[in-house]
């Protein structure tokens, strides 16, 4: 997933429960809820010094993720620094208008707010990305390709073919027995034939 992020340009968006540091660390940005409001949304480097400068500490040895889940329990109590800020959040409506009078909540809603470039607008795409014309140019490639690995079945066309030439070889046209014994051989030729061109129209 961190390679299609980075290779396509892609937003991943993936709910986590207690992920490990390295998995946290992967992420751009981090989206903490709690009853439904926003504790906080930004950049997930500036996540620990905005509840730190809020009165909640992250010990050295905390994991940050484990951190941020316990600011939404009553476990947060024990991150309170003693001697800061006169009140700290308890509620989660509490952290939520703390978030929107925040410096990392003007920030998002001016990038929202900016104009959105054209190079990163998906256009509207087609139902089918190619033309008839193209479909029928790939299939057509692809099957005279996997004819010509077929060594087997071009040997065995070209002696068939063979066969067919000298015993019908100058043979009388007016003569309709000849003719019907004719088609009858190569219809029988390709009976085989059938249950494999049935198979390779099998849409997966």
């Amino acid at each position: 997933m961190k390679s299609a992020a980075r290779n396509f340009n892609s937003t991943v968006v993936i709910s986590l429960l207690q992920s490990s540091p390295e998995v946290f660390e992967l992420f751009d940005d981090v989206l903490l809820m709690n009853d439904g409001s926003i504790m906080v949304h930004g950049k997930r480097e500036d996540v620990v010094p905005y509840f730190e400068h809020m009165g909640f500490h992250c010990p050295p040895r905390k994991d940050v993720a484990d951190f941020l889940l316990d600011l939404g329990t009553d476990k947060k109590d024990a991150y309170i620094v003693e001697g800061g800020p006169n009140s700290v959040p308890y509620q989660s409506d509490e952290f939520a208008a703390r978030f929107k009078d925040s410096s990392i909540f003007h920030t998002t809603l001016k990038l929202l707010d900016a104009p959105m470039q054209d190079s990163i607008v998906l256009a509207d795409l087609k139902p089918f990305r190619q033309t008839f014309a193209e479909d029928l140019s790939t299939l057509f490639a692809r099957q005279v390709k996997l004819k010509l690995r077929d060594t087997t079945y071009l040997v065995g066309r070209a002696v068939m073919g063979l066969l067919y030439g000298s015993t019908f070889w100058q043979m009388d046209d007016s003569n309709s027995q000849l003719i019907l014994g004719l088609l009858m051989f190569l219809s029988m030729s390709q009976a085989s034939q059938g249950s494999t061109y049935i198979d390779a129209r099998t849409v997966f």
